[in-house]
């Protein structure tokens, strides 16, 4: 387990694999921004990567109250590969709908109902993947039957509002939970 800074200075867990390898990109791939039946706030960010890479430094920052701010920051030494899920969640899975342990939890995650905007960053500070444009998030649902914002087309901008749908099926979720999502 590693710790990291974070705007809260709480101490979140991480559970990422270390593999080598280097790579192309990481993408949003799915986001649970209206929170589930058990809580509003279980809420997450799935990331996939389409390479190998070094993802040390690298940060997710989210449109906030005062402005842009750092959800989470990846330690160094932190490696994915082709195809590997990130998961980032509010709570881990025995606080939420989730039925898969996410990789990094931390209570820095808080996603708006309402101006849905999210950046990932390299270690040198450059946008890798955008998604949203501080308006209504583009897809997913609330109410009885919640479902997360998913991805279409990983080599489409993610501030494409037509790349997004919601979700219309549960992986990966509680049997039973009221929750449509692929995490």
């Amino acid at each position: 387990q590693a710790s990291y800074p974070l705007p809260t200075g709480e101490e979140p867990v991480l559970s990422l694999s270390k593999d080598q390898g280097e790579g192309v990109g990481l993408r949003i791939s799915e986001i649970m921004w209206a929170g589930s039946p058990v809580s509003n706030a279980d809420e997450w960010i799935e990331l996939v990567a389409v390479g190998d890479m070094d993802v040390s430094g690298w940060r997710i920052a989210a449109l906030g109250n005062s402005g842009e701010e750092t959800m989470v920051t990846f330690p160094a030494g932190v490696l994915v590969e082709q195809g590997q899920l990130v998961l980032v969640s509010n709570y881990g899975a025995e606080k939420s709908v989730l039925a898969i342990a996410p990789d990094i939890v931390t209570t820095a995650v808080s996603l708006s109902n309402s101006a849905l905007l999210l950046r990932l960053y390299d270690a040198s500070g450059s946008v890798i993947d955008e998604v949203g444009d501080g308006s209504k998030p583009y897809a997913g649902s609330t109410g009885d039957m919640r479902a997360s914002m998913e991805r279409r087309d990983l080599l489409v901008s993610g501030t494409d509002q037509a790349n997004w749908g919601a979700a219309e099926t549960s992986v990966n979720v509680d049997s039973g939970s009221l929750v449509l999502a692929t995490p």
